[in-house]
C-alpha cells in the first residue's frame, strides 16, 4: 500500500485536532506522542508565532463544534430542551470526540447520537429516557425527508386473488421506520411539542412506527405483535408469516386495514 502524501497527512492531522473537545495546544502536544509533527503548531500553520497558530486553529476547531451543536440541536429538539444547553453542547462535545464522522451533510452527524445517549445519560446526570426520544427524534426527521412512494390502496388488495395471500409480500413506504426504543417517550416528545413540563421516566422497552403521510410525520407505539408482523414486512416476508404473531386472523386483518388508512404500506404489491 502506498504512503499518504504529505497533503493527506496534514489534512488527517487538522481533522484529528479539529474534531475533538479539548484545547488545540493540549490536543497537538497528546497527538505528538504518534504524530512528531503535530507540535508546535507554529511549525506548520502559517501565522508567526506559536500564539497566533492556535488562535487560527481554534477558529476551526470552534467552527467544527458550533457548526455539528446547532445541527445536531435542531434534529434533537426535545432533547437538547429536557437536557439543558450547557449539559447538551457538553454532549455534543464528547460525542464529537468519539465519533467517526464522515458524511458530507451535516444531517448526517446525529446517525449515532441516540445510540451516544442511550449509553451516556444516565452517566451525565441526565433523564434516562433521552437516547429513546433522541432515537424517536431522528426517525422522524428521517420520515419527514424521505422519499415518497405511492401507497398501496385497499382496490389493489381487493382484486388479489385469495389463492395469492399467503406468498403475498407486502412493503413499508420508503419514509416509514420502526424504532425500538428502551423507555416510554410519547408522553415526552409530546410534552416538549406542546411546550409541557417532563413526565415521570418510564423504562419499558418498546417499538415504534414513524412513517409520512402527505406533508406530516406520524408516529405511535406498537403492540408486541404489531411491532413483529411490521418487522416481518420490512423484512420483505410472504404475509402467511407476516400472520405468524396473531392468535386471531380477523386481528391480522383488522391491522392491515389500518395499515392501509395509516399509507404505512407502500404501491405495487408483489
Amino acid at each position: 500500500m502506498a504512503e499518504p502524501s504529505e497533503l493527506a497527512r496534514l489534512e488527517a492531522r487538522l481533522f484529528r485536532l479539529v474534531a475533538q473537545p479539548a484545547p488545540v495546544d493540549e490536543a497537538a502536544r497528546a497527538l505528538a506522542a504518534e504524530d512528531p509533527g503535530a507540535h508546535p503548531l507554529a511549525a506548520w500553520i502559517a501565522g508567526g508565532d506559536e500564539a497566533r497558530a492556535v488562535e487560527r486553529l481554534t477558529i476551526y476547531a470552534n467552527q467544527y463544534f458550533v457548526r455539528h451543536r446547532d445541527a445536531l440541536g435542531e434534529i434533537f429538539a426535545g432533547c437538547a430542551a429536557f437536557a439543558g444547553q450547557a449539559a447538551f453542547d457538553a454532549c455534543v462535545a464528547a460525542y464529537l470526540g468519539v465519533e467517526r464522522l464522515r458524511g458530507p451533510s451535516l444531517d448526517e452527524a446525529g446517525d449515532a447520537f441516540a445510540a451516544f445517549l442511550e449509553r451516556e445519560a444516565g452517566a451525565r446526570g441526565l433523564r434516562a429516557d433521552l437516547g429513546s426520544l433522541a432515537a424517536l427524534e431522528r426517525a422522524r426527521r428521517e420520515a419527514f425527508v424521505g422519499a415518497d412512494a405511492p401507497p398501496l390502496r385497499r382496490d389493489e388488495l381487493a382484486r388479489l386473488p385469495a389463492d395469492d395471500w399467503p406468498a403475498l409480500r407486502l412493503a413499508l413506504v420508503p419514509c416509514a421506520r420502526l424504532v425500538a426504543t428502551s423507555h416510554a417517550v410519547e408522553a415526552l416528545w409530546l410534552a416538549h411539542d406542546r411546550g409541557l413540563g417532563p413526565p415521570e421516566v418510564v423504562a419499558r422497552a418498546g417499538m415504534l412506527a414513524v412513517w409520512r403521510r402527505g406533508p406530516s410525520v406520524y408516529h405511535r407505539a406498537l403492540a408486541p405483535d404489531e411491532a413483529s408482523a411490521l418487522a416481518r414486512i420490512e423484512a420483505r416476508a410472504p404475509f402467511a408469516e407476516v400472520c405468524e404473531p396473531f392468535d386471531e386472523p380477523e386481528h391480522a386483518l383488522e391491522l392491515l386495514a389500518q395499515w392501509l388508512a395509516d399509507e404505512l404500506l407502500a404501491a405495487p404489491i408483489g
